[in-house]
């Protein structure tokens, strides 16, 4: 039987911290071993999930259990992803697997809900300070007004490669964060619908940067997801 793990919210140092307390009560040491730690190299793939697979075959060396830690879980592409509900559903032998994630958004929802939930009080991974989120309220504001021809260029400028456009994900989603909480002012009008909408994207196309996906065209289809708005009333009146 496999007992899957989920540790969520904090930030790394947080999770990691609990989890190493959790793995001295299993084993008695971090070197261990029965223990597999699973690293992404930059994400985890379906073959490191094959490999897990093929270790938890075997019997643990001297524990009752053996252990899988994924330290950030929300870097499992899609199809390992899926490769690793197949091991939950069709345990190959004793374990439990922790997994680490900043939010449980980040994995499948099949995954999350054949784990036991550790939520720790959220913490956002990066911080951005008032400078950063007003910059972040001004791309908002200009992608909320543009037409696709715009946000596909505003999209371009976002990201020149993957690292950009995780990092830009991450501060879009602090921003809407605060936005959701009305800590940032946003000159459009828009309904918590529309807002956590807009989120669930946010965490969706993190998500698909941790996969082969084109990261252009992830910022592309997060840009044409995000609602439009056009101009004021006021400046409709004063046009005519």
């Amino acid at each position: 039987m496999i007992r899957a793990k989920l540790i969520t919210g904090g930030n790394q140092k947080e999770r990691l911290a609990l989890v190493r307390k959790l793995i001295k009560e299993f084993l008695g040491t971090l070197t261990h071993p029965d223990l597999l730690v699973v690293e992404p190299s930059p994400s985890v793939t379906i073959n490191q999930i094959r490999a897990i697979k093929r270790g938890l075959a075997m019997k643990p060396y001297s524990a009752p259990v053996k252990i899988v830690l994924v330290s950030e879980a929300e870097k499992i592409t899609l199809p390992a992803q899926n490769a690793l509900l197949k091991t939950l559903e069709e345990p190959p032998g004793e374990a439990v697997i922790f997994l680490l994630s900043p939010t449980k958004g980040l994995l499948l929802p099949t995954i999350v809900s054949r784990c036991q939930i550790t939520q720790l009080s959220s913490k956002p991974e990066v911080e951005i300070d008032q400078k950063e989120t007003n910059n972040q309220l001004t791309i908002i504001n200009a992608i909320l007004k543009s037409g696709v021809g715009e946000r596909v260029k505003i999209a371009e400028r976002q990201s020149p490669n993957r690292h950009e456009a995780v990092a830009f994900c991450q501060k879009q989603l602090l921003t809407w964060r605060k936005i959701l909480r009305k800590k940032a002012p946003l000159s459009a009008n828009l309904s918590p619908k529309q807002i956590a909408k807009t989120l669930r994207q946010l965490y969706q196309s993190l998500l698909l940067l941790n996969t082969n996906v084109n990261p252009r065209l992830v910022i592309e289809n997060l840009l044409f997801f995000y609602p439009k708005v056009g101009p004021s009333e006021k400046s409709r009146r004063r046009r005519f």
